[in-house]
């Protein structure tokens, strides 16, 4: 018996250690498993896969398991393949993907490059304005009250006060949206 290795059918890649037995038909002959070499497999880190080519072993990229993002859709997908990544792909790392999830609006393609831009000027001037419309919108709901009871000639002193101070508000909710680039 010799010791051989094994690869996989489809994508040669090195799948352990077996052992060919001796022909008993002929000594010093050995009958090969499918799928074998007598070729030793050397040496390999974590992050490379040997896959048997042309008669002998060629250390490649694994990344399989491991996220990607498609940089033209921003689609995430789980690398499936042996080898380097795909072009107009971008591997991710987990906090990455994690972070994508919860917010894909932080994220950007950015000179070919998927880009975190959360800590931007932009991006924070994005999410102040949203809250602004927020605002405006609570302030308008607000005044619906006051406003009916101003049309019905029904209004109070608070009414109008009401009014006023939502007015002010709004006023200034619209200034600082102005400052920030309007909607």
């Amino acid at each position: 018996m010799i010791k051989v290795y094994a690869y996989d059918k489809n994508t040669k890649e090195y799948t352990g250690v077996e052992f060919a037995q001796e022909n008993p038909k002929c000594k010093g002959e050995y009958i090969m498993p499918a799928n074998t070499t007598a070729v030793q497999v050397g040496e390999y880190e974590k992050g490379f896969i040997p896959v048997f080519e042309n008669d002998g072993w060629v250390l490649k990229t694994d990344l399989r398991g491991q996220m990607q993002v498609n940089l033209k859709t921003l689609e995430t997908t789980e690398i499936d393949y042996i080898g380097e990544i795909t072009d107009g792909y971008q591997l991710l790392d987990d906090k990455t993907y994690l972070d994508f999830l919860k917010n894909p609006e932080g994220f950007k393609v950015i000179d070919g490059v998927f880009t975190d831009i959360t800590d931007t000027t932009d991006y924070k001037n994005k999410l102040r304005k949203d809250d602004i419309l927020v605002e405006l919108k609570r302030v308008d709901e607000e005044a619906v009250r006051p406003l009916r009871a101003k049309l019905t000639e029904k209004s109070t002193p608070e009414d109008e006060n009401k009014l006023l101070l939502l007015e002010t508000q709004a006023e200034n909710l619209r200034l600082e949206l102005n400052r920030l680039g309007g909607v």
